[in-house]
């Protein structure tokens, strides 16, 4: 069955960060074939991994992963399965973006029996202050997830992450929440692992 995980995080939580190297690890590690959605295809470092451009819009990061941009996101939904035969498609919404809004899209454009997961990343060094000011954009990526990946916890103090873990949880007490560090290969692993059992 063809999987769709759908990243949504504030500006500069580490989404990109993190769907490329998960990508990479689903396809090398795993045997996955993976098709990936971005904003710009620029923020993933394309133009230093193209191996070859498949058409005007999509292109190989790496054997067995596909890149494409959010933009073409309809098409790229219709090719999924049949012009490009994957296993998970990876999705990063924008950073302002309210994850609910694609889930349609998705849903009607998408191939029919597609499961479809939202992850939303928290960033936990400027989490509380973020909450101030976007509050409530923060909650709607929030309280779509399944699942919530706290970043960052290598780069704040534990009691900063209780209190960011504390505060998800009265946004969405149904989740599951993982504790990471995008940064950090074994965390990485860990999130693949999570997917790929998923």
């Amino acid at each position: 069955m063809l999987k769709l995980y759908l990243f949504s995080g504030f500006l500069g939580s580490g989404k990109t960060t993190l769907v490329t190297a998960l990508a990479k690890k689903l396809v090398q590690e795993q045997n996955q074939k993976v098709m990936l959605i971005v904003n710009d295809v620029g923020d993933v470092g394309i133009d230093g991994h193209l191996m070859r451009q498949l058409d005007t819009d999509v292109f190989e990061l790496f054997g067995g992963c596909v890149c494409g941009q959010l933009g073409n996101l309809v098409n790229l939904l219709q090719d999924a399965g049949t012009k490009y035969p994957v296993d998970i498609i990876l999705m990063e919404a924008s950073g302002i973006a309210q994850p609910v809004r694609f889930l349609d899209t998705i849903k009607r454009f998408g191939p029919e029996g597609m499961a479809i997961k939202v992850l939303a990343l928290a960033d936990a060094e400027r989490w509380l202050d973020l909450r101030q000011v976007v509050g409530d954009l923060l909650a709607s990526q929030i309280k779509t997830a399944q699942l919530v990946l706290i970043n960052k916890i290598d780069v704040v103090d534990k009691d900063v992450v209780q209190k960011v873990e504390t505060d998800i949880r009265t946004i969405n007490a149904e989740a599951r929440l993982m504790t990471v560090s995008v940064n950090d290969e074994a965390n990485v692993a860990r999130i693949a692992e999570v997917i790929h059992c998923d």
